[in-house]
Order: C-alpha cells, then sequence, then structure tokens
C-alpha cells in the first residue's frame, strides 16, 4: 500500500538529530528523501565512537534511528561544483529541509531566497533553535538546552527540593522534528491549492514552549495555582519501600472505591468528602 506522500521527493540538509528525524518520518510516510552530507559526514555518525550510544561492529545504531529510509550524497557545497549538483537536486524535488543557521546557509547557496529562485513551487523547511527573529535567531542549540532549559521544562519537574531532571536522548529534537514533518505535509496540502511554495520553520525552544503551554497560560493569567490543582489527583508518593506512581485514573479508581465502601457503611459524610477532594479544579459543564 502506498504511504500518503508517495512520490514526494524531498531534499535533506541535517545534522545531527531533530531535521534528519523530521526526514525520517516522511520517509516512512512514503516519501523518497535524499540526504546531502558533508565531506566529513553528519556529525552524529561519530558520536558511536564516544561510547555514549548504542553501537554494533556492523551498523550504527543511533544514526539508523534518525535516517532510516534514505538516500544519501556526499557534497561539498563550499565549492561551486557542488552547489551546482545540490541545486539540480533541488529543481527535483518538492521540500528541502535543514537545521543550518541561515548565516551558514547563504554563502552555500542553500538559503530560501536562493532555492526559491531555483524552483518556485519548493516548500523549503527550516528548524532553528531559537526561531528566526530576535537576538537569539543565529544562535546555536541542542535540544538539551533549548527545548529542555530555557523552555522551562527542566525547571517544571522533578521534586521541589531535589535537583533538575535530565532529559532522555533526542526527546525535544524528536518532539520537535515530528512537529515539522507535520508542518511540511501542510505545506504541501497548501500548495495543491495554491501552486506556490513556502517557507516554513519550526524552532526547538518554540517546541518546548507549546509543551508548557498550559503553566505558561496559567501564570500569564496569574493563576498558577489553579494550573498546579489540575493534576493534584496524580503524584508520586513513596511507601517504605518503593515509590507509587499514581494517575488522574487511579486516583479516580481509588476515589471511587471508597466512596462505596463509605455508603455500604452507611456513612453521612460520604458525599461531602468525595466532594471536597473534587473542589479543584471545579468541574467542568458540558
Amino acid at each position: 500500500m502506498a504511504g500518503a506522500l508517495d512520490g514526494v521527493r524531498v531534499l535533506e540538509l541535517g545534522i545531527w538529530v531533530a531535521v534528519p528525524s523530521a526526514a525520517a518520518v516522511l520517509a516512512d510516510w512514503g516519501a523518497r528523501v535524499v540526504k546531502i552530507e558533508p565531506p566529513e559526514g553528519d556529525p552524529l555518525r561519530g558520536l558511536a565512537a564516544t561510547g555514549l550510544v548504542p553501537y554494533q561492529p556492523d551498523v550504527n545504531p543511533a544514526f539508523q534511528l534518525d535516517n532510516r529510509g534514505k538516500r544519501s550524497v556526499t557534497l561539498d557545497l563550499r565549492r561551486p561544483e557542488g552547489r551546482e549538483v545540490a541545486h539540480a537536486l533541488v529543481r527535483r524535488s518538492d521540500v528541502f529541509l535543514t537545521n543550518l543557521r541561515r548565516q551558514k546557509l547563504a554563502p552555500l547557496g542553500m538559503d530560501y531566497a536562493t532555492l526559491r529562485r531555483v524552483h518556485p513551487r519548493l516548500v523549503y523547511a527550516g528548524l532553528t533553535g531559537y526561531g528566526t527573529e530576535g537576538p537569539e535567531r543565529e544562535r546555536a542549540a541542542f535540544d538539551y538546552a533549548a527545548f529542555w532549559a530555557r523552555a522551562g521544562i527542566m525547571g517544571s519537574l522533578g521534586e521541589p527540593e531535589g535537583p533538575p531532571p535530565t532529559q532522555r536522548p533526542g526527546m525535544g529534537d524528536h518532539m520537535t522534528g515530528l512537529g515539522l514533518a507535520g508542518a511540511i505535509a501542510a505545506a504541501l496540502f497548501a500548495r495543491e491549492r495554491s501552486g506556490v511554495g513556502q517557507e516554513i520553520g519550526m524552532s526547538l525552544f518554540g517546541s518546548g514552549i507549546w509543551m508548557l503551554a498550559s503553566d505558561i497560560q496559567a501564570a500569564m493569567l496569574d493563576q498558577v495555582q489553579r494550573a498546579h490543582a489540575l493534576y493534584s489527583a496524580g503524584g508520586t508518593f513513596r511507601s517504605a519501600q518503593v515509590e507509587v506512581k499514581l494517575t488522574v485514573e487511579h486516583a479516580l479508581d481509588l476515589m471511587s472505591g471508597f466512596l462505596e465502601k463509605a455508603r455500604r457503611l452507611e456513612d453521612p459524610n460520604a458525599d461531602k468528602l468525595v466532594l471536597t477532594m473534587f473542589a479543584h479544579p471545579p468541574a467542568q459543564q458540558d
């Protein structure tokens, strides 16, 4: 069965994880993806040599995770002949995506203004650390800094008196890459209606902000405590030997059982006790 993006040609100029993971998702959806690598290769390839990620003698699992389903070509875009081949690939592509900074792309002839002249119908997708406006628009970033720490996720998790938690590898990259893949699909749909391409983008920082949108909204409304009360029915509770994580579903089950037992004992305060536990937040009406 053909994928949703069967027949779509994608050209990737990406390194590390965020944009390569987006292109891998597009390949999963049926697109034909070609990855451009510099002569020294994507730096993610070398991460296996550090011993920090899984490795096997005949395969590089960390690299394959975010580069599955692709073809690759080595081009030196610092040389005119390399740029000429890249532009020829652009003319044959529906989508170009990159996470190189704009100040790096322009000298290579791979910025949006240049490629739009090469191919007006091109969907050009850029992924940045902190967006395309403001004083940090050219600042390089990894997801641990831009997504996890500076967006506030790290500070919102963990025990109040404990150290801030550490994110797992690629969490922000994969979240942002998945969002970029969806944006690309939407831009392709728009092109079917308008006949022209467009530039789209996402940032690691913006993706982290979206993850904390409910908390940020509450802070802007000066109602942080109300936002915290929303999750008061779940949490981590210590016992003598283990830590138990209770979700809202678990809490509802426990409260339902408690209410039924109290009613069997004909406790006149049963309904009041459960009503008190649900006092914050107030019940929503459909």
